[in-house]
């Protein structure tokens, strides 16, 4: 894996060298351009460029050790001969990383760093897991493959994210999203689910609220990082796969067909790479009135000249759907459902993202990212659903433009030290604006109006600034220390506020006994979330208030994790955070018509949990589970609170227990078999159904919202998986979803959920 060559040159430094070489990969041979090459204890490094090749001048004379990091594999290191005045060659076989503590993440850390020195934990999700799972949203990565977090089965309602981490951190029940940036871009709404699967090449999740330190406003519950597909450099043709399937959506009021057909092609040059694709799914009315249409387009591409890379991406996926007739509420003869709700939606993304990378001289490296993510979403009836034959339409944008600079150095030091420097700097500006017309008389074309019910327009516009400083010191590469801080002003915030500040701090430990590898790992930090833009603002029946803050987290986690070569890894988390200053409209001028209401930081709830990983590799076999306690409760609540929770409730929809587990085996060298497994224990949630009756049924009204929440029982699903490769170019794909048909409410018995989901396909590559 290393070859030596040493030719004469003329020196620059009487008692230096210089380092040249180039870094390949194992399994294909191909440069692997963007690797970092450190000369340990000199301060001195390099980045490969677009033949793999790198060279470092002014290297101290004398026997060095060559270390070399690139995500998604494991750093490979070597020894070298720096000879005074001469040019000695070092070449590099880097091979894909196979142990979790090896993997090079950017999540929390900015810079490329190896897991073993994270203090925080992170969860990692390769294309090829994504592939191998044959999944059909980007969500079911939380279906039982995170520790500590969870995403509900929604149905048709599955174009909203339902992600939860660690428990609540707010009041509001489907608030407790993880903040999301795709190729770097902060997208506008957390719509991770309507990330086009096709297209990504990793995920990386850190849980906790000391990811506000780097990713700032929103991310008082953890961050998820999704990059996507950018080709390879070196390949001798363009790659092209194609990946059609077809099935059946069984459920218990009708079946439908579900279709799903995606196209990519990808490729290199010397020194540029691209990837480019679509994708189109449709399923029939598995449920009366509810069908959808789902096109995509992506692609992305980058750039190697010298010194600098530039990485490009967009995206653009639109969902069109109608709102399901619920066969339950029809039955139950409530007259608002006697008729359906005859309701056409459509939901367009699309996001644009521009990463200039430059190193102008050795172990100084600057990042600027500049992005855009937009969403526009209306709505509108098709028929009137009532005697009074009006019409609803909707129509409402939200986008977020955003720009992130941040500069690393590595500084100078000894052969047992070693230290990085990052500090940065970021700005977006959000706005959004809507119409809604509940008395529409036509919805198409010139609309018309009931002059008795005008029209409502919103709009909401702000922005957010943040700065942060990150200091990583290691320690004969057994010791690591992390510390940061972060200033963040949001238009949002009350005028008095001010600045929010986040700290973080943190420290990872490893140390190989005998043949297992032991880590230990401790972090704190506080992590925020904004108001949302328009809570803050005066209006009709609202009043800003100047002393409004942040919804903040705080707290830390700590951890051992083990690892006994790359066959076996098994982690335990334990974390103790508090949502503090959590937000909730209260009442401040009944005499006003309509009443006053004002935003205010009113609550408080702590959070207390256990988090169990492991991974097994075995020759045929890759198994992983998770296992998670979460415990949370309402720890305080102002007098002026007048919503449904009192203190010591356990926030509603936050299951005690979750776990989830993924096998695959493979039954030859041609065939390979994956099964899933998710659960989620019993949970508190509002009985939607006899909710449905009280508002649009006449039922009557139980004396107050609390007596309407009931105990949803635990919930087990499983999927199963199976890939044959019939030749090189083609395989054959099964996958049946809900494989026992459990439909068992998860987030609330007001959604409908399908049944069992059976596709077989094709996958053709070229």
């Amino acid at each position: 894996t290393l070859a030596h060559r040493v030719a004469g040159t003329a020196p620059s430094v009487s008692d230096s060298g210089v380092l040249v070489g180039t870094v390949t990969d194992q399994a294909t041979g191909a440069p692997i351009v963007g690797a970092t090459v450190v000369v340990e204890g000199t301060g001195l490094s390099a980045t490969t460029d677009a033949e793999g090749r790198y060279r470092i001048a002014g290297v101290p004379a004398g026997r060095r050790t060559v270390k070399v990091r690139f995500i998604g594999y494991a750093p490979a290191v070597s020894a070298a001969e720096v000879v005074s005045g001469l040019e000695v060659s070092v070449d590099v076989v880097m091979g894909k990383s196979v142990q979790q503590l090896d993997e090079v993440v950017t999540t929390g850390t900015i810079v490329p760093t190896e897991v073993r020195a994270l203090p925080t934990p992170v969860t990692i999700i390769t294309g090829g897991d994504i592939r191998a799972r044959q999944l059909r949203r980007t969500d079911e990565i939380f279906r039982g493959g995170v520790p500590g977090a969870f995403s509900y089965e929604l149905g048709p309602e599955e174009n909203v994210n339902s992600i939860t981490v660690r428990g609540a951190s707010s009041l509001v029940p489907g608030r407790n999203t993880i903040k999301t940036y795709l190729d770097g871009v902060e997208v506008v709404n957390d719509l991770f689910s309507l990330v086009d699967v096709n297209s990504i090449d990793r995920v990386e999740i850190l849980r906790g609220p000391q990811a506000s330190m780097i990713y700032g406003a929103g991310a008082s519950g953890g961050v998820l990082q999704v990059f996507t597909k950018k080709g390879a450099f070196g390949l001798p043709r363009p790659r092209v796969e194609a990946t059609a399937s077809v099935g059946a959506i069984q459920s218990p009021y009708k079946s439908a067909l579900q279709q799903d057909y995606a196209l990519s092609i990808q490729g290199g040059t010397r020194d540029v790479t691209y990837n480019a694709g679509g994708a189109y799914s449709q399923s029939g009315e598995w449920v009366p009135q509810y069908s959808l249409r789902a096109p995509s387009a992506f692609a992305g591409a980058r750039i190697i000249q010298g010194p600098l890379t530039v990485d490009l991406s967009a995206r653009f996926m639109s969902r069109t759907f109608g709102d399901p007739w619920d066969p339950r509420l029809r039955a139950a003869g409530y007259p608002s459902f006697q008729t359906g709700p005859f309701v056409r939606n459509n939901i367009r993304l699309q996001t644009y993202g521009l990463t200039l990378g430059l190193t102008p001289v050795q172990g100084w490296q600057h990042s600027l990212t500049v992005g855009f993510d937009g969403m526009t979403r209306g709505f509108f009836n098709t028929r009137p659903r009532q005697a009074d034959g009006l019409l609803q339409v909707f129509q409402g944008a939200q986008e977020k433009t955003s720009i992130r600079y941040h500069t690393s150095f590595e500084v100078p030091a000894s052969t047992s030290l070693s230290a990085v420097v990052t500090a940065g700097a970021e700005y977006f500006s959000f706005n959004s604006q809507s119409s809604d017309s509940p008395g529409a008389l036509v919805a198409t074309g010139a609309i018309a109006f009931d002059p008795t019910q005008p029209p409502a327009v919103t709009r909401g516009i702000g922005s957010n600034t943040g700065v942060f400083a990150q200091a990583q010191v290691g320690v004969h590469n057994h010791l690591f220390l992390t510390a940061g801080l972060r200033g963040e002003r949001n238009s949002s915030f009350g005028t008095n506020y001010g600045t929010a500040v986040a700290p973080r701090v943190g420290v990872s430990f490893v140390r190989p006994l005998g043949r297992v590898t032991v880590k230990a790992r401790a972090s704190y930090g506080e992590g925020l979330r904004p108001p949302e833009f328009s809570s803050n603002q005066d209006g009709r029946g609202f009043r800003s208030n100047p002393s409004l803050g942040p919804e903040e987290q705080v707290g830390g986690d700590g951890g051992l994790d083990l690892y006994l070569g790359s066959k076996l890894s098994f982690g335990v988390t334990y974390y103790d955070q508090t949502a503090r200053g959590l937000i909730s409209t209260v009442l401040v001028d009944p005499s006003t018509d309509p009443a006053t209401f004002q935003f205010q930081n009113i609550g408080r709830v702590k959070n207390k949990g256990l988090e169990l990983e492991m991974t097994l590799r075995l020759a045929r076999l890759t198994l992983s589970g998770q296992y998670s306690v979460t415990n949370s409760a309402v720890l305080d609540l102002d007098a002026t609170y007048t919503g449904d929770l009192r203190v010591g409730d356990r926030p509603l929809g936050i299951p005690k227990h979750s776990a989830g587990a993924n096998a695959t085996f493979s039954l030859s060298p041609r065939t390979a078999v994956n099964a899933s497994l998710v659960y989620l224990g019993p949970r508190s949630n509002y009985d939607g159904l006899a909710l449905f009756g009280l508002f649009y049924g006449g039922a009557p009204f139980r004396g107050s919202l609390r007596d309407y929440w009931i105990t949803y029982p635990a919930v087990v699903k499983g999927n199963v998986g199976i890939q044959h490769a019939f030749t090189d170019q083609l395989a054959a794909l099964l996958r049946v979803e809900n494989l026992t048909n459990n439909l068992r409410s998860e987030a609330g018995n007001g959604v409908l959920i399908p049944g069992r989901r059976t596709t077989v396909g094709l996958r053709l590559t070229y």
